[in-house]
């Protein structure tokens, strides 16, 4: 009898855990204002190879196979590593002419930035999620939501002279860069990505641009359909489910099916500037 009842309570005592462990996930994500970032948080925190490695200082093998300790050094060279990576990796790939992707067909309207306020401003910085981590000014989005009502307007001021102007302004071009480790040699800056903490400020006038951006691309359908990442209302869920009706409706026609997946590596890096340039102009983003 004694048996019996350890193991009823037992059972019951794991019914419990999994009970609490489900009613805390679904907590979690009713609470969240992204489902899907909150899912992802959740099985990343399950996951123990996921857990985020936690930066400290190191060693950094220089190209000429130098191991070198003192931070100042490890710090310069990374920012040599990181300023120069998207150069070095260009080297390596064909040379690509801006004249093909010149037309001269007339290719569309261009942008007009239109001029914010000071309600929209309020708006905008709202919107961003709240956090103590803060650029080189040392103004974090909780210090620039406490203070909104007073920095709207003239916030609006200088967006729209921004705007007028396409000039942006170069102090909020500053930003703190952490080398955050991926995985392998601790010693080769090839194992660490780059991430920019900017200033809250210029997040506000990038967040006033795209919003500005994001409607004329939509509006001349610029962007493909296809493209599941960078747009609003659609997301990986959409490529996923997308790409499994296609598999799916490919097999009940009994057709081969085919796939191919490719992951260039760093890829933002070595998109060539003035293709890059000429690209934008042909789509309407042009002037100043």
């Amino acid at each position: 009898p004694l048996k019996v009842q350890y193991r009823k309570l037992k059972k019951e005592f794991r019914d419990s855990i999994r009970s609490a462990k489900s009613e805390l996930v679904l907590k979690k994500l009713s609470n969240s204002n992204n489902i899907q970032k909150a899912a992802w948080q959740i099985i990343n925190d399950l996951n123990p190879s996921k857990k985020r490695k936690n930066f400290k200082p190191f060693s950094f093998l220089t190209p000429e196979g130098v191991v070198e300790q003192d931070p100042r050094v490890v710090s310069e060279g990374f920012n040599e590593f990181f300023s120069r990576v998207g150069t070095r990796l260009n080297s390596l790939q064909p040379s690509s002419s801006v004249e093909c992707y010149r037309s001269s067909e007339h290719v569309g309207p261009s942008l007009y930035l239109t001029p914010t306020d000071e309600f929209e401003v309020l708006k905008v910085i709202k919107s961003l999620r709240t956090s103590n981590s803060s650029g080189k000014d040392g103004i974090s989005s909780k210090i620039l939501k406490s203070c909104a009502e007073l920095l709207a307007v003239p916030l609006a001021h200088l967006t729209n002279a921004s705007f007028q102007t396409g000039v942006f302004p170069q102090p909020l071009k500053t930003a703190i860069v952490k080398p955050l480790f991926k995985n392998g040699n601790h010693q080769d800056p090839e194992n660490y990505r780059p991430i920019s903490i900017l200033s809250t400020f210029s997040k506000v006038l990038e967040r006033l641009f795209l919003i500005r951006l994001e409607s004329f691309l939509e509006l001349n359908k610029v962007v493909c359909h296809q493209q599941f990442c960078f747009r609003k209302g659609v997301s990986t869920t959409d490529a996923i489910f997308n790409f499994v009706s296609e598999i799916v409706s490919s097999l009940d026609d009994h057709r081969y099916t085919f796939a191919l997946f490719l992951d260039q590596s760093k890829a933002f890096d070595v998109v060539p500037h003035n293709l890059l340039l000429e690209k934008v102009r042909q789509v309407g983003i042009r002037g100043k």
